[in-house]
């Protein structure tokens, strides 16, 4: 039967998604006729018009969710809201039970079978660590297995705590824990244990993995960008999972938001990653609390300190809990991502306040069909105006790349030629512009410099000169790195020549550069240096009496820059810039800047650049306007004088 539903649905898709055009679709399998309740996954939240949430909680959403039986008739539904989580906790009796030499433990009595999904111990004396089993059983003869292996922990000099138990709900009047005391000591019997009554439907948060990958990043400093199934998701935490089993470190979530006009990092979450080892169990709190996101991109910020790069292995968001649907026909198939449909009227609606979960069977999802949209930016079409390419002294191909919405990176050649990012263009083949939005971002755009030979100084000191590619980068940091272990050293970045009218060369930065665990790779120096219109620099390095520690690279950080925009279909693009005269750009394309960042783009890097040669350089530019001011003062100067002499 489930087949022939399956089968139904697929062959439907064809006429019924384009009809509709809803670009999303999924089967429906149901396991019995009569009201059926449907609980929502992450698959269609992606998507669909986003769920909202007030103070009070589930306030609505997914406006243009439709369902349809085997004939294409749209079904009547209910998105029900979630019952907010039972505060209410039942205590019971404490029963002991007979120990082992390599178990203990007890049993909780509840008095009656009760429908319950979590348990706490609340007199257990700190600090403790345990391992159990949690089983549950209603006449204390067959026991149901409810945890077969979890830890509970209450250490308050590392601020960890956790004195709760939940599991799938079920009926039970009796619940048996059984302390695992084969690597810590036994605990005495807890006095004041208490279950959880469920009330109404299942409220336990959603938990759902995501997509993540590592960035370029400072020294010191993990950078992961993580990537959300959808926008607008009713996100509040992010789980994360590292190999590391001893951990402490700070760890910030940001999103690119926008402000006076671009994109800029914005913090949505801050917290302390701690995890702890004691007697072979390691336990911790990875949970960082984040206010719900905008669009489908964060950003992970772990500070390492000295410790090496955070080993991450797995990233899940929590929502909150989620509606679930309530339907009574036969429903083969849902289907959503209609754009402009309104919230659909039923008058099933009617009936709302009798609606519950134990009225209905439970209905499963099927298979995911999906004809991708290339989301609301896609079909946009913005159009600039005119502009000659020859009026810039410097262009990059833009490569080719799928149409819809676009993120372009500024590497370091556009930075260092570019009058700030006002000169900036994109042009089409036919010589127009293409509106674009700045995007600014968090993460480094990484230059590998090459430092000369080591140059003994008086007093102990080495230095070395650094050639920098271009003297007209702003917003710069340099990044040292050394394969010494064991070093204390004081580090100057000073102008490789003294400037006029003074004795010694100009110092720029001073920094301390320390390591002491010869087991360990030393950290790399990260130094704020300001290197505008300068063309090489020296590092200077105070040894001491020591002998000189070896400096392996350094590396030129800059800001990361990339542009948003739409590219049409067979768009041939380039990237122009370098133009004194020309002045920042306004679009149109501004007004619709909250949907475009509200979805994620394609990444794409900028060619090989070009020198538009037959344009005068700056300096024959200066040199020229020196002249005709000249000229232009001479021929003043003449015109007084013969003015003069008629006078006279």
């Amino acid at each position: 039967m489930k087949r022939m539903i399956t089968i139904i649905a697929v062959a439907m898709t064809v006429a019924g998604l384009a009809a509709a055009d809803f670009s999303r679709e999924r089967t429906i399998e149901p396991f019995a006729a009569g009201p059926r309740r449907l609980d929502l996954d992450v698959h269609v939240l992606t998507g669909s018009k986003p769920l909202r949430y007030s103070a009070a909680g589930f306030a609505g959403g997914l406006e243009d969710l439709r369902l349809f039986d085997g004939g294409g008739t749209e079904v009547p539904y209910l998105l029900v809201a979630p019952e907010p989580a039972s505060e209410e906790w039942v205590r019971g009796r404490v029963l002991a039970i007979r120990e082992t030499r390599k178990e203990s433990g007890f049993e909780l009595d509840l008095g009656s079978i009760k429908e319950i999904d979590a348990i706490r111990l609340l007199d257990l004396p700190a600090p403790f660590l345990k391992r159990f089993r949690l089983e549950g059983s209603g006449d204390r003869t067959r026991w149901s297995l409810l945890v077969e292996e979890g830890t509970l922990f209450d250490l308050p000099d590392d601020d960890l705590s956790l004195r709760k138990i939940e599991f799938g709900a079920d009926r039970f009047r009796y619940l048996r824990i059984t302390w695992d005391d084969r690597s810590s000591g036994r605990i005495r019997l807890p006095s004041l244990a208490e279950a959880r009554p469920v009330r109404g439907a299942s409220a336990s948060p959603a938990l759902f993995e995501t997509k993540f990958m590592r960035r370029e990043s400072e020294p010191r400093r993990s950078r992961f960008r993580v990537k959300l199934p959808a926008r607008s998701l009713p996100a509040v935490a992010i789980i994360l999972e590292c190999e590391e089993g001893t951990l402490s470190r700070d760890a910030t979530v940001n999103e690119s938001r926008l402000a006076a006009g671009e994109a800029v990092p914005v913090t949505v979450g801050l917290a302390k990653l701690k995890k702890v080892e004691r007697d072979g169990v390691i336990v911790g709190n990875l949970r960082i609390p984040i206010q719900r996101p905008a669009g489908p991109d964060l950003e992970l910020v772990v500070e390492d300190g000295d410790n090496p790069p955070l080993r991450l292995t797995r990233i899940r968001v929590e929502l909150p809990p989620l509606p679930w649907i309530y339907f009574e026909g036969d429903a083969v198939v849902a289907r959503w991502d209609a754009g402009a449909l309104e919230a659909p009227r039923y008058d099933l609606e009617a009936r709302r306040e009798q609606v519950t979960p134990a009225l209905a069977s439970r209905a499963e999802w099927g298979t995911v069909a999906e004809a991708e949209a290339g989301g609301p930016s896609a079909a946009m079409t913005f159009e600039g105006a005119p502009v000659d390419p020859g009026s810039f002294r410097y262009s990059k191909p833009v490569p080719a790349s799928l149409a819809g919405l676009t993120s372009l990176l500024l590497d370091a050649e556009v930075v260092a030629h570019a009058n700030g990012l006002a000169d900036i263009r994109i042009v089409d083949s036919e010589d127009r512009q293409v509106p674009y939005l700045i995007e600014r971002r968090g993460e480094p755009l990484t230059i590998p410099l090459t430092a000369g030979e080591r140059e003994p100084m008086d007093g102990g000191r080495s230095r070395y000169v650094v050639e920098l590619p271009w003297s007209t980068l702003r917003d710069t940091r340099l990044v040292l790195e050394t394969g010494s272990r064991v070093f204390d050293r004081s580090v100057q970045i000073v102008e490789t020549e003294p400037a006029p009218g003074e004795r010694d060369p100009r110092i720029l930065a001073v920094a301390q550069w320390t390591h002491a665990d010869p087991e360990i790779e030393p950290p790399a120096l990260l130094v704020d240096v300001p290197l505008a219109g300068r063309e090489r620099i020296a590092i200077v390095i105070d040894e001491g009496d020591n002998a000189p520690i070896d400096l392996a690279s350094v590396d030129l950080l800059l800001p990361m820059v990339r542009l948003r925009f739409v590219r049409s279909e067979g768009d041939r693009l380039a990237l122009v810039y370098g133009n004194a005269n020309a002045q920042a750009p306004r679009y149109d394309i501004e007004l619709m800047a909250r949907r475009l960042f509200g979805v994620s783009a394609e990444e794409i890097e900028p060619g090989r650049e070009t020198e538009n040669r037959d344009l005068p350089s700056e300096t024959k530019q200066r040199t020229w306007f020196w002249v005709i001011v000249a000229a232009a003062a001479v021929a003043i100067f003449a015109i007084i004088g013969r003015l003069l002499r008629t006078q006279e």
